[in-house]
Parts: structure tokens; C-alpha cells; sequence
């Protein structure tokens, strides 16, 4: 797992509340390298964040056929 922060202000965005995205991708849910334990500890990890929202951004599901 890797987390990355960046800030972005992009053009006419207001001096208002700032919006945190937390964006989820890659999962390949697929036993053994990807069990549900650890897609339990990505998802811990980021609601910790406390993003206002989150994106889930494909590549979910991987298999052997």
C-alpha cells in the first residue's frame, strides 16, 4: 500500500473549505495476493484519513481466467 498526499488548487477554486478526496484503486481482489483481510486494512487506513469523500477507482476484481 502506498499513500500519497498532494495539494491541488485549481483554477477560480474559492478560498472556501478545502475538500479532501481519498481515491482507491488497483484492489484485484483475488486470493492469495489479495485477501479480504488486507482490503479490510487498506479501508482502515483510509477512513483514518478523513477524506470528505471517497472514490473507488476500478480494477477491483482479478482472476486466473
Amino acid at each position: 500500500m502506498r499513500i500519497a498526499a498532494y495539494r491541488l488548487k485549481p483554477t477560480g477554486w474559492g478560498t472556501g473549505p478545502k475538500l479532501r478526496i481519498i481515491a482507491l484503486a488497483d484492489f484485484h481482489a483475488c486470493e492469495p495476493w489479495m485477501t479480504a483481510k488486507r482490503i479490510g486494512q487498506i479501508c482502515q487506513s483510509a477512513n483514518r484519513l478523513e477524506g470528505d469523500i471517497v472514490l473507488l477507482l476500478g480494477d477491483f476484481v482479478s482472476g486466473m481466467r
